[in-house]
């Protein structure tokens, strides 16, 4: 699962924001989620696309991206 991904620390928890799809055949689906710590405050943030191949064989791609304290991580998979 893509959630083992992330770099969080004990106590932080994530809170989907938003969630959308882009492209012109929606083959994009985007969700947004901020990092919460353990007082509620947000402290961080996650984008998180996978994107389908519009033509056959449908192939996935997943992009994730990370922002916290002003280092961002990035990583693709398929």
């Amino acid at each position: 699962m893509w959630k083992q991904r992330l770099k969080l620390e004990e106590g932080e928890t994530l809170r989907l924001d938003s969630k959308y799809k882009k492209g012109n055949l929606e083959q994009e689906e985007v969700e947004l989620y901020s990092v919460i710590d353990q007082h509620g405050i947000v402290v961080g943030s996650v984008q998180y696309t996978v994107h389908t191949d519009i033509k056959a064989p449908y192939r996935q791609s997943f992009h994730l991206v990370q922002g916290k304290d002003g280092i961002t991580l990035v990583e693709r998979w398929i």
